[in-house]
């Protein structure tokens, strides 16, 4: 489902994106304000996350947690859906 919303075949209340992530509503949120933020580059598993995706994760966390400032959101979940 994730990997459909970042290619944005699967409908999303999309909040904010670029070329690194995506920020959503949450479908069920935890709090009045509940954001889901996700890369848009296809992480497939563990095993595939090298320097270069270890940067990405970095990006997503960093930059999510300006874009919590700017939305006052309550809660940003910065979420890898990948395979373990």
């Amino acid at each position: 489902m994730f990997c459909c919303i970042a290619r944005g075949e699967e409908a999303a209340e999309c909040v904010y994106q670029d070329e690194y992530r995506v920020a959503f509503k949450d479908r069920a949120p935890k709090a009045p304000v509940h954001l889901l933020v996700i890369p848009c580059q296809h992480i497939r598993n563990l095993n595939d996350l090298r320097e270069a995706g270890a940067a990405l994760v970095a990006h997503l966390v960093l930059k999510s947690r300006k874009l919590r400032r700017e939305l006052a959101s309550l809660m940003v979940s910065v979420l890898l859906p990948i395979q373990v």
